[in-house]
């Protein structure tokens, strides 16, 4: 549209000016007057002359020709805008694949450097060595200057297993930094960036004819059949051609600390690529062009304006792949030196937790302790589980008992439930002769060690003890019930009617039978003599002192006189 209004432009200005010269003309004959025949003869050549300065013929565009410029423009760019996005992908992906690479590499090396390794085997055997020996022989000098010795060739022993381990981390670090993946990836890019380039060229060759047809076209010249030539710049790349050789490209000191000289050499080839590409099209353009026609100016004109477009494209192009190259390279020199500093990290803090552990040991030695709690080394930390024992701590002394003052003869709650169990081995029933009571009751006195009678019991005589025993044969049969003797011994004070009643009406509620209450529901009952509690003092050795018996243990031995081999408790009797 812009070409048209300028010809019309152009045509206006023609007629003007052809117009005020045959105005001139024309006043110039009428001053003049010319008659003769010579004043003819020169009109005649000037009309020729103006006849041959006349502008050469501008056709208008054909619709059908106008309708087919355009589907090929159309085509064009819908071909380009196509082929540009999936080589800009292909490039998004590339480089997203190089960044998850790296970052991948980072953590596979960190959880490589935290794998379990032999230190803990050597560590434990050791500690498990060490806590056997004797209490007595870790006083002795010479016991703690070979446990010294230990703990030394110990720290060695662990130092030789991180060395080893180090070692190891250096060459899977190794293999990392020169892995393939990362050079591969980059020579992918820019095989894109080579065919990024090659669509721009196609687009360039594309518009370049259709401008040619159409000013041709307007003016008036056969539309040419022929296709301009193109060539493939990804095979040629990849072939190597000798007209793409190009040299590494020169960068600045920053830079080049950066690049490696593949990369350089990667990037001069692109640029290659991108100087013979506009060579080629810019020589082919220059064959083309004739100036004999002011359409055919125009058509420089336009030409001029697509290579100029063409360069910054293309110059954009190559800075572009410039700064993806660069930015995977810092990333993965960053990579690196992350690596190295990982490795550094971790074998020194694994020195220091060597360092740690063995000063735990040796502070044992010295203070001759056991290692009582587990020591750990958990890949680069000392750790001293507390939670965990190396071997069981004997158990803390037991409370001191309480003291009962009860007086001479009479016996303590303690002594109250022993004998109890003691008699019930005679007899469960209850019912016992006269005679086997006796011998039971003066074998309990007199065996050492049991105390399960007051020490004034061990003087009485088998006949002081029948006896005693005498009152409680009610039948005149020689058969006593040892529970009312365990009663009389208890010297329980005796029971109100409404005690009594409580306890039946209790265990009514419970609906338990009162001639078989399990043993559980049974100390549950409140007896009527739980709540006179004798008082208490402290003896001068810290234990407490009570003036008279523990009524919750009084009980308890009472509920087992009137219990059966299945734990239920006679409450009736």
């Amino acid at each position: 549209e812009e070409v048209e209004e300028e010809e019309e432009e152009g045509k206006k200005e023609e007629d003007g000016q052809e117009e005020a010269k045959l105005e001139e003309k024309g006043e110039e004959e009428k001053e003049e007057g010319e008659g003769d025949g010579e004043k003819e003869v020169e009109d005649r050549e000037n009309g020729e002359a103006l006849e041959e300065e006349k502008a050469p013929e501008v056709l208008p565009i054909h619709e059908d020709v106008a309708n087919l410029l355009l589907q090929q423009w159309r085509g064009v760019e819908g071909t380009f805008e196509l082929e540009m996005k999936k080589l800009l992908r292909r490039v998004r992906q590339e480089h997203r694949e190089m960044v998850n690479h790296i970052s991948s590499s980072r953590s596979n090396f960190l959880e490589y450097l935290r794998r379990p390794d032999s230190k803990q085997k050597l560590l434990h055997a050791f500690q498990a060595r060490y806590n056997s020996l004797d209490n007595e022989l870790r006083g002795l000098q010479q016991t703690k200057s070979e446990l010294h010795e230990q703990a030394d060739q110990l720290q060695e022993e662990l130092w030789a297993v991180s060395d080893a381990s180090r070692e190891q981390a250096e060459e899977e670090r190794t293999s990392i930094v020169s892995d393939s993946f990362m050079s591969d990836h980059v020579q992918l890019i820019i095989v894109s960036f080579v065919g990024i380039i090659q669509q721009e060229v196609l687009r360039f060759q594309a518009t370049r004819s259709i401008l040619r047809d159409y000013f041709w076209y307007r003016a008036g010249r056969n539309m040419p059949e022929e296709t301009p030539e193109t060539f493939n710049l990804i095979q040629m790349f990849i072939d190597e051609s000798p007209d793409i050789q190009g040299s590494p490209i020169e960068v600045d000191e920053e830079t080049d600390a950066k690049l490696s000289e593949s990369e350089k050499e990667r990037l001069g080839k692109l640029k290659a690529v991108i100087d013979y590409s506009i060579n080629f099209l810019f020589g082919q353009q220059q064959e083309e062009e004739e100036n004999d026609h002011p359409l055919l100016l125009k058509l420089a004109q336009a030409n001029k304006i697509e290579q100029k477009l063409m360069q910054e494209r293309s110059k954009r192009v190559f800075e572009r792949a410039k700064f993806l190259v660069l930015d995977v390279k810092e990333r993965e020199a960053q990579l690196s030196q992350s690596l190295d500093k990982m490795l550094g990290d971790r074998f020194k803090n694994e020195m220091e937790a060597i360092k740690g552990v063995i000063t735990e040991i040796k502070l044992a030695i010295e203070k001759e302790q056991r290692l009582f709690h587990n020591l750990v080394l958990k890949v680069s930390d000392f750790i001293r589980d507390e939670d965990s024992l190396t071997y069981a701590l004997p158990p803390p002394a037991p409370p001191l008992s309480v003291l009962e003052e009860v007086g001479a003869y009479r016996l303590s709650s303690w002594q109250l439930l022993n004998l109890c169990s003691w008699l019930k081995r005679a007899s469960s029933s209850g019912v016992i002769t006269v005679e086997l009571l006796t011998d039971a009751l003066h074998k309990a006195a007199s065996i050492a060690g049991m105390k399960m009678l007051p020490v004034e019991w061990i003087s009485l005589p088998p006949s002081k003890l029948r006896a005693f025993l005498k009152p409680f044969d009610q039948t005149g049969g020689n058969l006593v019930d040892w529970r009312r003797l365990l009663l009389f011994l208890a010297e329980l004070p005796p029971a109100k009617e409404e005690d009594l009643k409580r306890i039946v009406q209790l265990l009514r509620d419970r609906k338990l039978p009162l001639t078989a209450v399990p043993m559980q529901e049974a100390a549950q009952v409140k007896f009527w003599f739980e709540d006179a509690t004798p008082a208490c003092t402290t003896a001068p050795d810290g234990r407490a002192v009570m003036q008279g018996r523990d009524p919750k243990r009084v009980k308890e031995a009472i509920l087992l006189a009137f219990s059966d081999g299945s734990q239920e408790v006679c409450m009736e009797h």
